[in-house]
């Protein structure tokens, strides 16, 4: 783990999380989650934003939980897309926004998440026909390494210049993923 392992340094992060080993200590966990995460494991990055989530060994923080779900998510971890769907739902650590909530949600549902399919029910009844549409659309075009965006979050430049079928889409390279998904408070 400290020659920059990544698989070792978030099995030692869930050691300390769960105090496998003997020493239950969740600041070092977040800490070793953290340089795991830096280095894209996705687990790890989940991991990071269940950390924020809950302030378990690092204080609350719904913005950074948002951010380190909002980069799992965007490779493809149902938890984290079930978790920030979540979070748009409810407007912790983002915007209350139910389009992103349901989109996120539906991927998640698609790879059998439970409370993303409960969910789903409850975002929908929030919807009007058409943002139930966007939602779908945006869920149904996304694909890993993208994270979904609005098209009214959009600049006005890329509404105009973006093919109608990539609007809402934002392919990111993961060095560019150090900033917090749209929204992010």
């Amino acid at each position: 783990a400290e020659q920059r392992n990544v698989a070792a340094q978030r099995i030692v992060g869930k050691m300390y999380s769960t105090g496998e080993g003997g020493i239950k200590d969740r600041f070092k966990a977040a800490e070793w989650y953290q340089k795991a995460a830096n280095q894209w494991d996705v687990e790890a990055q989940y991991e990071l934003g269940n950390v924020y989530a809950r302030g378990d060994g690092l204080p609350k923080d719904g913005a950074k939980a948002a951010e380190w779900y909002g980069k799992a998510a965007t490779q493809g971890h149902p938890g984290a897309q079930a978790r920030l769907g979540e979070m748009y739902g409810r407007g912790k650590g983002t915007v209350k926004d139910f389009v992103l909530a349901y989109a996120w949600s539906n991927l998640a549902a698609t790879c059998g998440q439970d409370v993303a399919i409960k969910n789903l029910t409850q975002y929908e009844r929030q919807l009007s026909l058409a943002e139930k549409s966007e939602a779908e659309r945006l869920s149904s075009k996304w694909e890993k390494g993208q994270f979904i965006i609005r098209e009214k979050d959009l600049p006005i430049e890329s509404q105009r210049s973006t093919a109608k079928s990539d609007l809402g889409l934002a392919r990111t390279e993961q060095p560019m993923l150090t900033s917090s998904p749209p929204g992010v408070l």
